[in-house]
């Protein structure tokens, strides 16, 4: 990633950095500091999971698991795009970056606030008052807070120097966790837990703010446009449709859970989507970094070959997780979680199996937003969310968290599917690679190998990532040696540029 220089739109007397955009070294920066800071906070918000769960038991850790699946529905509610379409806005000009962001912090602190309302009024109907409802307040403020700084994290971005970006997560996730331990250290119980997860995004906000002051082109609030704020609001709307559709896709099984089944249920469910959500990085991450590339490019093969080899490493992580958790969820569960949460391991299996699936889908939807397609990635959250809402409506009632995590898997692969088919469209074309195979290949090994020796518990973490790594490593040299050189090559190449996106 590169550090802080002269860009085309810094102020004078900007240190300049040797590293232009698109080069290896950018490239390998960005992935290194994006992968380096979202595995440690997830490593910490797993910890804090653990640290909660066992803790506080299954009823508090089902109204935490609550909290944050129920607040995000309102929280995204309020985006409508304005992320990504302030991202767009400054990656292209970035002279345009104090008016563009000024006018798109205005409009997510208006929507944000007003999302805290809703969440908390429609909380007290679910919930009633009492501890439930002010740890679900608590927890709305500290997502709140969370938002704001994502804001000025894709500024990070559109400069390309994610490491401010990986930096303000890592405050956030390291801040939250340790203090939560603290907490519980003390005797404190879900408030006080819930008091020490917002503290950690109060710190991150802070942190961000400092560094976009500090390190870029200055912001000044004035600049905030109205003009502005209407062509963020229209050019973003099919995208923050798209974005509030998949996060109900995501968070309403949660919310008919505690309203069909109660807390026990959530605390299970929420055990079990750890084993999904904590891994989704890898995709966010990669698709943070192939999104300059493939917005600065014209179609064609500069966009499919980056997407592609951020497809191959996405598959490459994720394809052993899902294999491993056939044959030790349950074993993990009990060792990590304690026996108490054992019923949760047959659900892990579902939504590992989708996180494959989620990894696919997510790539494809950032590359075809990058590209300008928006209306078609609404239309596909709309057909995941209604399919999802239907399998958890009609099955929910009896098969309980179990039907949550099977309706996950079922709705990730119509998302992928379509979501793919989109990309090959905006791109004008597709051309597989052999190396995207590879894993796919090493994870059938995996799983014969396991099968076939009867493996289970803490030997299928010892002899799957091995049996994995060796097919991968013969796979890539027997099967796709051209088709990676080619791959590796092309990130050499700066993207090409093309003219700015439709409005």
């Amino acid at each position: 990633m590169r550090q802080p220089g002269e860009f085309p739109d810094a102020p004078s007397g900007a240190s300049s950095h040797p590293d232009q955009p698109g080069g290896t070294r950018a490239f390998a920066h960005n992935a290194f500091w994006m992968l380096l800071s979202d595995l440690t906070s997830k490593v910490a918000s797993f910890i804090l999971v653990i640290i909660i769960a066992r803790g506080l038991g299954a009823e508090e850790y089902g109204y935490f698991n609550f909290a944050v699946s129920f607040v995000p529905i309102f929280l995204f509610l309020g985006t409508l795009g304005v992320n990504v379409e302030v991202f767009r806005a400054i990656a292209r000009d970035r002279s345009s970056l104090s008016q563009v962001f000024s006018s798109g912090l205005v409009l997510r602190g208006s929507f944000g606030l007003l999302a805290l309302v809703l969440s908390a009024a429609i909380g007290f109907l679910v919930l009633g008052g009492g501890v439930a409802l002010l740890a679900l307040v608590l927890v709305a403020v500290a997502l709140f807070l969370d938002e704001m700084s994502r804001l000025v994290g894709t500024v990070f971005i559109a400069f390309e120097r994610m490491r401010f970006h990986a930096l303000v997560v890592l405050v956030n996730r390291t801040m939250s966790t340790l203090l939560a331990g603290v907490a519980l250290a003390s005797g404190g119980g879900l408030i006080l837990i819930t008091a020490a997860y917002l503290l950690g995004s109060v710190g991150a906000l802070l942190f961000a703010w400092i560094a976009l002051r500090r390190f870029f082109p200055p912001v000044r609030f004035r600049d905030a446009d109205s003009s502005e704020m209407k062509g963020i609001l229209k050019r973003g709307l099919h995208i923050g449709v798209a974005s509030t559709v998949n996060m109900l896709t995501f968070r309403l099984d949660v919310v008919l859970l505690q309203v069909m089944r109660g807390p026990i249920a959530v605390a299970m469910y929420g055990i079990a989507y750890r084993f999904f959500e904590s891994f989704l990085f890898v995709s966010w991450s990669l698709a943070n970094v192939i999104l300059p590339r493939v917005a600065r490019s014209d179609g064609g093969s500069s966009a499919t070959q980056p997407f592609q080899m951020a497809l191959a490493l996405v598959l490459t992580l994720y394809v052993p997780l899902a294999i491993g958790a056939l044959f030790a969820s349950e074993w993990i569960v009990i060792k990590v979680f304690s026996p108490r949460y054992a019923a949760a391991a047959p659900a892990i299996r579902w939504l590992t199996g989708a996180l494959v699936l989620y990894g696919v889908a997510y790539l494809a939807r950032t590359a075809t937003i990058a590209l300008g397609t928006r209306r078609g990635v609404a239309q596909v959250a709309v057909v995941s969310l209604i399919m999802n809402v239907a399998l958890n409506l009609v099955f929910i009632p009896r098969y309980g968290f179990m039907a949550a995590a099977a309706s996950t898997f079922a709705t990730e692969v119509v998302d992928a599917t379509l979501l793919i088919v989109l990309f090959v469209r905006a791109a004008g074309g597709f051309r597989p690679e052999s190396f995207i195979a590879v894993p796919l290949l090493a994870g059938a090994a995996m799983a014969g190998i396991l099968w076939i020796s009867d493996s289970s518990g803490g030997t299928v973490l010892l002899v799957g990532p091995v049996v994995y790594a060796l097919v991968i490593a013969a796979g890539a040299l027997l099967l796709a040696p051209d088709a990676t050189k080619r791959a590796v090559r092309s990130l050499r190449r700066p993207a090409a540029t093309r003219p700015p996106l439709d409005q």
